[in-house]
């Protein structure tokens, strides 16, 4: 099921014309965002997540994610809190009049605490990923990933940001992993 929905979402991407500029790179997002995995957690929480061109091809990026649950641990309560810090660089490169394809290295850093035990782990995250106008107020994004921190892992995001003024749009992130660690955000995207 989540192959075909990736390549039919890939499909869709490249489908639609459109007359339109290519997707922004200086934005800010805000939204809520849900983790999804498969030992039965469901961490929920907010996402806030920034780039910034420094000429026309590079841009700077950075994001903070904290979510949380609450558990049980042989019959204790244990609040589980996740806390990630991402600071990254990135090229794109405009192949049409409305699409980038872009390529991002990030540092990550996970904050782990259960109910006042916790860890931190450093790692990274490359990211290849293609966004496209398909109309002039929907944008459709692609990106496959890979992160190293604590054990290596694969995953596809893929995304589409309405439009409801030049400025402002409305957010939606799909993100499937090899974890089994689905990951859902909506939030609003303001371009600058």
């Amino acid at each position: 099921m989540k192959k075909s929905l990736v390549f039919g979402a890939l499909a869709t991407l490249f489908s639609f014309g459109a007359v339109a500029e290519t997707p922004p790179f200086d934005y800010v997002k805000f939204g809520y965002v849900s983790y999804d995995e498969e030992d039965g957690l469901d961490l929920t929480g907010y996402e806030i997540i920034g780039s910034k061109l420094l000429n026309d091809d590079v841009y700077l990026s950075a994001g903070y994610t904290s979510v949380s649950d609450s558990v049980s641990i042989f019959g204790f309560g244990v609040d589980l809190d996740l806390n990630v810090l991402n600071l990254g660089l990135g090229r794109k490169w405009d192949v049409s009049d409305t699409m980038s394809t872009y390529a991002q290295i990030d540092w990550l850093n996970l904050d782990v605490d259960a109910s006042g035990f916790g860890d931190s782990e450093d790692g990274y995250r490359l990211m290849f990923g293609v966004r496209n106008m398909a109309t002039a107020l929907l944008e459709l994004k692609a990106e496959f990933t890979y992160t190293d921190v604590i054990d290596g892992s694969t995953g596809v995001i893929l995304g589409a940001d309405y439009e409801f003024s030049h400025q402002f749009s409305v957010y939606g992130d799909l993100e499937f992993s090899e974890e089994e660690s689905d990951r859902f955000a909506v939030g609003i995207r303001y371009s600058f």
